[in-house]
């Protein structure tokens, strides 16, 4: 009988061991089923409902740079520079105009919307800061080879009591304000029937015309054949790819707009966004993982090689501008932000040239001011995301221009900003139970029964090996046959 049951407890065993193995190989099927389930861009679907209008808390904040010393500046000495903030605005962005097409793809135009969260702010909007007058910067590199012109205007820029360090307000800097000096301008250059030299926008704001207005027409690739192109940017603006650049590579539209990634990332991905702030594409490498709400997370961030110069980078040389090649760390906007002198870099100069560094006091360059991507690897969906630069404006000495003759050559700093989303509660719970909770239980059960199912044939195997070695040694201590005669005979 004992026999018999050690039989069923091995058979059993097995089956446990086999049923666990199993479970095991068919948890990453059932994952993927699950996936492509979820992810394809269909419309009713949740996927579809947040990246129409995600619920998922976004945020813009930006850090200003007040020029302490800026009497001293004009005179030639380094900027000594206050970092002041963070301003916060809440941000919304509505896709709209979606359109289905033929080929398969879908197209849509994105609203952005921000508006000021003073909770989240160190002061209000109307707070003032002193900083370099931009229009004033591009005059002067308009008027620089122009000697008539200049005796024209410098005396119109005093009439209108223009400076070029200025004290302005947080709102009108990054929002926009209307210029009364380049209005004249154009008047002037219209008198004089030089109007066609006149390229330079009636209002000033570094974020002029993002508030409330629409960022071109997306085209993308919804994921129906394969999810690897999943949200992957075909066409922006009705083009595969950009013109203002000097190569192929500096001119590609790569990856997602960043609002979601490909799901199966793993440490060898990089995830490719499409910035058109910037008007380049730009990549994230992994760097780790951690937890966030319970989620697991893959962290990938911008390698500074990304930013690296053209001798570094060969790949850079496309951003070179008018055939000058800027330093490592920096990036020249001018071709993408017509008439305004934008130089962009990662906040406080970090993983830049030294020389950008040392040009002004009070920048502290740290790692963690990098870029940072960080999905759920089995989804690609976005737990916290992270996009930080610095808008810095280029400078330079003019002769016979205002006076600005002895001020240093540089890039100035102006602002900082942190573009953010972090995955709330209520999306975190939702995503918890629909994949991390099931497959963690499975898996769970799975190695439970891996486990268990070898234990139970241990046990079984012991078990026996124990009744037949107190058998044989029952058998050992049995008095023989010849004992017994030797013992009657006695």
């Amino acid at each position: 009988m004992r026999l018999l049951y050690s039989v069923i407890l091995l058979i059993f065993g097995f089956s446990l061991l086999i049923i666990g193995l199993a479970l095991n190989f068919l948890i990453p099927v059932f994952v993927h089923n699950k996936v492509n389930a979820l992810l394809p861009l269909k419309p009713g679907t949740v996927i579809y409902s947040q990246w129409q209008n995600t619920t998922v808390p976004a945020y813009l904040q930006f850090w200003f740079f007040n020029i302490v010393n800026h009497l001293e500046v004009l005179k030639g000495a380094k900027p000594y520079l206050q970092q002041i903030g963070p301003y916060t605005y809440h941000e919304y962005r509505i896709k709209h105009n979606i359109t289905f097409n033929e080929n398969g793809t879908v197209s849509y135009l994105q609203k952005r919307l921000f508006y000021f969260d003073r909770s989240r702010s160190v002061g209000d909007e109307d707070d003032i800061f002193t900083t370099v007058n931009i229009p004033l910067v591009e005059l002067g590199k308009f008027l620089k080879d122009h000697t008539f012109l200049k005796l024209i205007m410098n005396p119109i820029i005093r009439s209108y009591h223009e400076k070029y360090f200025f004290v302005t307000s947080v709102k009108n800097i990054t929002w926009g304000y209307k210029d009364a000096l380049l209005d004249e301008l154009r008047s002037v250059l219209e008198r004089w029937h030089l109007s066609h030299l006149f390229n330079f926008p009636l209002e000033i704001g570094l974020f002029f015309g993002k508030n409330n207005t629409n960022d071109s027409i997306y085209t993308i690739d919804p994921g129906y054949v394969n999810l690897d192109h999943f949200l992957v940017i075909n066409k922006w603006n009705g083009s595969d790819k950009l013109s203002i650049w000097n190569t192929d590579y500096a001119n590609m539209i790569n990856g997602t707009d960043g609002s979601m990634f490909s799901p199966f990332i793993n440490e060898s991905s990089r995830l490719y966004v499409f910035q058109s702030d910037i008007c380049r594409s730009i990549y994230a490498s992994y760097i780790g993982t951690e937890t966030i709400k319970g989620i697991p997370s893959m962290n990938f961030a911008a390698p500074d090689i990304l930013f690296a110069n053209h001798t570094e980078n060969p790949d850079n040389i496309g951003f070179c501008v008018d055939g000058y090649c800027m330093g490592a760390g920096v990036l020249n906007l001018t071709k993408c932000l017509p008439g305004t002198p934008v130089v962009m870099s990662q906040p406080h100069f970090y993983s830049a040239e030294a020389k950008y560094i040392d040009s002004v006091e009070g920048m502290s360059p740290s790692p963690e001011f990098k870029t940072v991507l960080k999905v759920e690897p089995t989804t690609g969906l976005p737990l916290n995301l992270q996009k930080k630069l610095q808008i810095n404006i280029a400078i330079e000495p003019i002769s016979g221009y205002l006076d600005i003759d002895n001020i240093p050559e540089l890039i100035l700093p102006v602002m900082w900003l942190n573009e953010s989303a972090l995955i709330d509660d209520g999306n975190a719970q939702v995503l918890r139970w629909e994949l991390v909770i099931p497959v963690i239980v499975a898996h769970s059960i799975a190695y439970g029964l891996m486990v268990l199912g070898p234990l139970l044939i241990v046990i079984v195997v012991l078990i026996n090996l124990k009744a037949r070695s107190a058998k044989y040694k029952w058998l050992n201590s049995k008095p023989s046959n010849e004992d017994c005669i030797i013992n009657e005979s006695t």
